[in-house]
């Protein structure tokens, strides 16, 4: 039925050009002529002809979510908005979960291999993740009549930002009562309910959060981690050792030293960190990975005007720096927080 949407595409000799030269692994490959208008189309479909995962990156928030609609439009429920991450520098966690969860969701898409289009701007382009080996260790499938360590499921949920709770209310929550195991993740509208039988896996369903009853059965469960940054005891350490050393140039002030202090009395104690930017930049960069190593190897890469991509990425560097500044003088981050991000320059080899 959506055939009439982007075959017509087939007739113009200069796309078919462009998917020979995709087929032949040519690259970098240019194109122009096209408005913004139709971008969205085109890309609809080049992903339908090729049935690959696409990327495309531009250059503000604004663009990348009215190329989203564009594509939504079209009839393609299978595109990803990618936001931008919101950092805040204070004691507690007040950054927004949807757009964590759809970021959260959209990892968890391309690592099941699903040909979806992921739009990005430049500035959730330049965002740190932890490495992707990492993140697909502990994510974690559950499937009925299979076997279930408790301990084991209990320690990979802490390492993968879950927080326990007596009663699950929303996503990264997880509770336990006796047999009874409540995992709200980010890759699905509802939490679920595992019923063990000793260790076995006796039932799996989805129940809705509010009336507590049960909504459908299913048979496995794929459960991602709930951040994108993790703490592991292999580099805990060190996490630790990079803070206290930062804090150990006696160049802060007495409230920002108290302030971090206590980050590092969580990092000794292993508790629950809610908000991971105070501490990722002590984490070691050999940990870390960027949203382009959560691509399939035969995805493809889009840089919408490359131009203006440069102008905004020096604007962001500006902007970047004036408010690190000011959160410095005020005592809120470290220098070590300059150097959140990637920068774009660092990202183009990958690309």
């Amino acid at each position: 039925m959506k055939d009439f949407l982007f075959n017509p595409l087939l007739n113009m000799e200069s796309y078919k050009n462009l998917l020979e030269d995709i087929n032949d692994n040519k690259s970098p490959i240019f194109t122009y002529g096209l408005i913004d208008e139709d971008l969205g189309h085109f890309v609809y479909g080049l992903n339908q002809h090729l049935n690959k995962q696409i990327l495309l990156i531009t250059y503000d928030e604004t663009k990348s979510r009215r190329l989203y609609e564009d594509i939504r439009n079209l009839g393609n429920a299978n595109v990803e908005l990618f936001p931008k991450k919101e950092k805040l520098f204070y004691d507690i966690d007040a950054s927004s979960f949807e757009n964590l969860n759809q970021r959260l969701r959209a990892i968890s898409k391309l690592l099941a291999g699903e040909k979806l289009i992921l739009i990005a701007s430049l500035e959730s382009l330049l965002d740190k993740f932890i490495d992707r080996e990492i993140y697909e260790d502990y994510t974690k499938r559950i499937d009925f009549d299979g076997k279930v360590n408790l301990d084991d499921l209990v320690n990979n949920l802490v390492i993968a930002g879950y927080e326990r709770v007596s009663m699950v209310e929303g996503i990264g929550q997880f509770s336990i009562r006796g047999g009874i195991i409540d995992i709200f993740s980010p890759n699905n509208q509802n939490p679920y309910r595992i019923e063990l039988f000793d260790d076995e896996v006796d039932s799996i369903r989805t129940f809705d959060v509010i009336s507590q009853r049960s909504l459908e059965i299913i048979n496995s469960v794929v459960i991602p981690p709930v951040k994108e940054v993790l703490i592991l005891d292999e580099y805990r350490e060190i996490i630790y050792d990079n803070l206290k050393g930062e804090l150990g140039s006696h160049k802060y002030q007495d409230k920002t030293i108290e302030k971090y202090e206590r980050y590092l009395e969580l990092l000794q104690e292993e508790s629950y960190i809610s908000n991971i930017h105070m501490i990722s930049p002590f984490i070691p960069d050999d940990y870390l990975g960027s949203l382009l190593d959560y691509l399939s190897k035969e995805s493809l890469v889009f840089i919408d005007e490359p131009k203006r991509i440069e102008e905004r990425d020096n604007i962001l560097k500006e902007e970047i720096y004036l408010k690190t500044t000011d959160l410095l003088e005020a005592g809120e981050i470290l220098s070590a927080h300059i150097s959140l991000d990637y920068e774009y320059k660092e990202l183009l080899p990958k690309i």
